[in-house]
């Protein structure tokens, strides 16, 4: 307990940032932490009196084990970093410093890295932001590698569905898409989200955090070493109870930008996954180029962005600019925070930088399709790929058809908590739709909202890409 509390009292001395005290109080930690070493080795010798004292070596923590030092510095932090960069930090309902301050002890007697950063999760899913998390690149190259199993699930009328199966074995096991989900690690389903998931979510709405848990597989995340058992209920109502290794293996998916299909009616299906590129912009480019020339020879084209994550705007910016032959606003004004220490000095409010819209230009030196397009979103439509939405509908060039974005963008900053193990991701910008509106927190709402039910979901029937063709084909009889 004594620990603790000079934990405690150690936090509250380093926000004070005065050197010299810190300098003091870091070695006063470890005086401490020497000490309780010292006095577990005269107990243990004094219960062993037979045995004679030898000297021991120098213990060094495990591979997958962190020191106090290192959990509070973290935690530490965790909590100046966000402090300083968290572009919503002013609209925060609660007391930040008493929250990193009263997580000290759950913090502390975290076991292993994985329990360590689950509790860092935990304090950033308070934060209410989809662009703010944790980040722990050193599990998966540790013994506590973290995986997910190979299938996914849907969502429909608060019960879970299984949905996609990536290795046959489930399938040889029993598994069928559409089968019920009602316990996991043999909890009812959703007292277990409830209580080991949905607390760890770094999310702006409810929509992208059901999409994160249920869509992205989030509920069955864990250890690679923890077996995970759930239990299926199937059209008969029989329970299937499955035993899943998490490391088993996934079906190789396909990982291509770009998905483009000519459907009935000559219109264009065209899916782009992500707006992420590692090779200065130029290979998703030049994947887009290569099939710009077929998009041409369409009557209408359908822009499918309802599973992507973002990335970078500039090549959303890229693809819009193909559709008009004018200049157009491919982003809204934005804010970010001003730290200025003489600011603070005096007393003064927090300053705010007010970013203008920019606009982008249209290729000038290709064709321009003008004919109608409308742009599928959904609860995975997120980040830049929002940005895609703002600007497409200012624009005014079609609808966009689906259910409300994950309302969530913000260009974060990454800092590392513990070096080469934890970093945290902070969003640092609040954008605003083209029109001055705002959709951080509330999500993109479509001009058409449509969602497919479990018996379309059954039928592998896609209600909201049959509304866009409906659209479109309505668009050119006019």
């Amino acid at each position: 307990m004594h620990r603790i509390l000079f934990f405690r009292y150690f936090f509250t001395r380093l926000q004070e940032n005065n050197i010299i005290q810190l300098s003091i109080l870091i070695s006063l930690l470890l005086l401490i932490s020497c000490t309780e070493s010292k006095e577990k080795s005269v107990v243990q010798t004094t219960r062993t009196e037979a045995v004679k004292e030898k000297p021991s070596p120098v213990k060094t923590a495990l591979a997958d084990t962190l020191t106090d030092v290192q959990k509070i510095m973290g935690l530490t932090r965790l909590g100046t970093e966000v402090k300083y960069n968290f572009v919503f930090y002013h609209q925060l309902p609660f007391d930040w410093d008493e929250l990193i301050e009263s997580s000290i002890p759950a913090v502390l007697a975290t076991q292993d890295i994985y329990e360590y950063c689950r509790e860092l999760e935990k304090i950033c899913a308070r934060l209410s932001d989809g662009h703010t998390g944790i980040t722990y690149s050193y599990l998966s190259r540790s013994s506590e590698k973290i995986a997910t199993p190979p299938f996914t699930t849907r969502l429909f009328n608060n019960k879970v569905h299984i949905d996609n199966i990536y290795n046959d074995l489930l399938s040889d096991m029993g598994m069928e898409k559409g089968m019920e989900m009602v316990k996991i690690n043999g909890m009812d389903v959703h007292e277990y989200i409830n209580a080991y998931v949905r607390p760890y979510i770094c999310s702006s709405t409810p929509q992208w955090t059901d999409y994160v848990i249920f869509n992205k597989n989030e509920l069955s995340r864990g250890k690679i070493t923890d077996t995970l058992v759930i239990e299926l209920k199937g059209t008969n109502d029989e329970p299937l109870e499955m035993k899943i290794d998490r490391g088993m293996a996934w079906k190789k998916k396909d990982t291509s930008i770009f998905d483009f299909n000519l459907l009935e009616g000559n219109i264009g299906h065209l899916k782009i996954s992500t707006f992420r590129n590692n090779y200065s912009n130029q290979q998703f480019r030049a994947q887009f180029d290569k099939i710009y020339e077929e998009i041409l020879q369409t009557d209408a084209l359908v822009i499918d962005i309802r599973n992507n994550s973002g990335g970078n705007s500039a090549n959303g910016d890229y693809i819009l600019g193909h559709l008009t032959d004018e200049p157009f606003v491919a982003g809204g004004k934005w804010q970010s925070r001003k730290y200025i220490p003489f600011s603070a000095s005096r007393g003064w409010k927090e300053q705010w930088y007010d970013g203008e819209e920019y606009t982008a230009p249209s290729i000038a030196e290709k064709k321009i399709y003008k004919k109608p397009v409308a742009v599928l979103i959904g609860e995975g439509t997120i980040s830049a790929a929002e940005n895609f939405c703002a600007a497409f509908r200012g624009m005014k060039r079609g609808l966009l058809i689906g259910v409300p974005t994950a309302g969530s963008s913000g260009n974060p900053v990454t800092e590392p908590l513990i070096k080469n193990i934890v970093d945290v991701r902070i969003c640092t910008k609040k954008n605003y739709m083209v029109d001055g509106k705002e959709f951080i927190g509330i999500g993109i709402i479509p001009d058409i909202r449509i969602r497919d039910t479990f018996n379309d979901f059954l039928a592998n029937r896609d209600i909201t890409l049959e509304e866009g063709l409906l659209r479109l084909k309505i668009a050119n009889r006019n």
